[in-house]
């Protein structure tokens, strides 16, 4: 998952690694939370510093849609 999607130029890059082994890299899917934007991330950005800011997901192997999205809000 990519916290701040579309801010940083390196986005591409982490694509394309992650299909190489076999993944996929979504878009925070709470982008109004401003985990971004209250990260160490936003202050290089601000800079113009490439930086990315990834979290696990919330798609999990083996486990029902919505099952990852249900234990991230458990934890927050």
């Amino acid at each position: 998952m990519i916290i701040g999607a579309g801010q940083s130029s390196l986005e591409d890059d982490l694509r394309a690694v992650a299909q190489a082994h076999g993944r996929i890299a979504r878009p925070d899917p709470e982008p109004e939370k401003g985990y971004y934007y209250r990260s160490d991330h936003f202050e290089f950005a601000k800079l113009g510093v490439p930086a990315l800011y990834t979290y696990r997901g919330t798609e999990i192997a083996g486990r029902p849609p919505g099952f990852g999205m249900q234990k991230r809000h458990e934890y927050v």
